[in-house]
């Protein structure tokens, strides 16, 4: 299953995206700075830029989908 998440770099959000990519889920992460994802989620997850604060972001996320 492809799961498109957000907040997946800290806290809760962290902890979940580990554990479905752990169940062998794929997941695509929105975060403001794609490059600097935690080490638990490297080369784990497809991370794009997103600063839903930008909507220019936000379009372009959704298109990259």
């Amino acid at each position: 299953m492809r799961i498109v998440m957000t907040g997946a770099t800290a806290g809760f959000g962290l902890n979940a995206a580990q554990r479905l990519a752990a169940d062998g889920h794929r997941l695509v992460v929105g975060a403001r700075r794609p490059d600097a994802l935690p080490p638990a989620l490297a080369g784990k997850v497809s991370a794009h830029r997103l600063d839903l604060d930008a909507l220019a972001d936000v379009r372009a996320f959704a298109a990259a989908l």
